[in-house]
């Protein structure tokens, strides 16, 4: 399955991620559960090479300097985020309208509902920000 992630009203593209489903049947908390856990292990293994100092190429130190800030590592302290602690949030976010799901196409409003999720299936995390002002 391919995750898509969209802000309302931002032209920012977020990167498309495979899900390997694991649990079957399969519901939107499990989805959602699963995401999270894999998106924070990909954050916790960022953050701990940071730890690690990097001998950097030419073309990377272009990079960053085109983007304003070389990293090289060798931070003291990184940052670790709490598995449960981020599904929690991730749930609680969900049923507090933050963000809508849609599995192709097919908006979810039931955490627990039974899903049909295939390899080729697609969910979409539209995330809702506030307007300004207003």
């Amino acid at each position: 399955m391919i995750v898509e992630g969209k802000v309302v009203g931002s032209r920012a593209v977020f990167d498309s991620v495979p899900l390997h489903v694991q649990r079957s049947p399969a519901t939107l908390r499990t989805l959602l559960e699963d995401l999270v856990r894999q998106e924070v292990e990909r954050f916790n293994d960022r953050q701990e090479r940071q730890t690690l100092l990097h001998v950097l190429s030419e073309r990377q130190l272009v990079d960053g300097a085109s983007r304003g800030k070389v990293v090289s590592g060798g931070q003291e302290q990184a940052q670790h985020a709490a598995v449960d602690d981020a599904v929690h949030v991730a749930i609680r976010a969900f049923r507090d309208g933050l963000y809508f799901v849609f599995l192709d196409e097919r908006q979810l409003e039931d955490l627990d509902e039974e899903l049909q999720v295939t390899n080729a299936s697609t969910l979409l995390l539209l995330r809702l920000t506030p307007l300004a002002g207003g």
